[in-house]
């Protein structure tokens, strides 16, 4: 698992997993394992995609549900209309703020 920020720098990189193992698995073995694990600041975010729970300091993009397909691909949005709605303009930016590396 590795964090980084908007300028491209990596600020943390954990890799204490073995084998195969689901993100949030992944995740919370490096929130517990490790004590240098660097939380977000109040009022701020880690920017994670569909496979991390929306939780304090975690923040994923919009999902599709039974009544309503969202987009959420970066080729999804480069080759097909713009944003049809508010969830979808906010998974345009999640996905390229996200996609920085």
């Amino acid at each position: 698992m590795a964090i980084y920020d908007l300028n491209m720098l990596f600020t943390y990189i954990w890799n204490g997993a073995l084998g195969s193992c689901h993100d949030t698995v992944v995740l919370a073995m490096a929130q517990q394992n490790d004590s240098e694990f660097p939380f977000p600041p109040r009022d701020k975010y880690y920017l994670v995609d569909l496979g991390y729970p929306n939780k304090q300091g975690f923040l994923v993009p919009y999902r599709s549900s039974q009544n309503e397909v969202v987009r959420y691909y970066m080729s999804q949005f480069n080759f097909g209309p713009s944003p049809r709605n508010k969830q979808e303009l906010f998974n345009r930016y999640h996905v390229s703020l996200r996609s920085v590396i």
